[in-house]
């Protein structure tokens, strides 16, 4: 289930940013002729293009983190599993979720900005 509300919640952002690229430069359509007929085709931006890198990383560690645990409780079920399976599925859980955090600040240079300067504000003098 979360998974499909991961992958519902990324097409919706998508699409908005599609159509809101659309609204803003109308004109980036290229018109190609195919047997005699006008197909008009939608160029990506590297806008759209950055945001389906994002999504796509994003959506590969919520994969890679929380499918073995999803797995390790659905194996609980049938048979005896040892607690450092448990501990070690919890580590890659919390590693997904910290390399998301660290890309969130890699990529987000607004949010970047914003809490260096707050940091930056609680060194200085007054």
């Amino acid at each position: 289930m979360p998974i499909i509300i991961n992958i519902v919640l990324n097409i919706l952002i998508f699409r908005h940013v599609r159509s809101s690229a659309r609204r803003v430069q109308p004109a980036h359509s290229v018109i190609t002729a195919t047997n005699g007929n006008n197909n008009q085709q939608q160029k990506i931006s590297g806008r759209e293009i950055a945001l389906l890198r994002q999504i796509i990383f994003m959506f590969t560690m919520f994969i890679a983190g929380w499918s073995p645990t999803y797995f390790l409780i659905a194996i609980a079920e049938v048979m005896q599993v040892n607690l450092i399976v448990y501990e070690c599925m919890i580590v890659l859980c919390e590693i997904s979720v910290l390399s998301l955090i660290i890309n969130l600040f890699i990529c987000n240079h607004e949010l970047r900005n914003y809490l260096f300067n707050k940091i930056r504000v609680c060194f200085v003098r007054q």
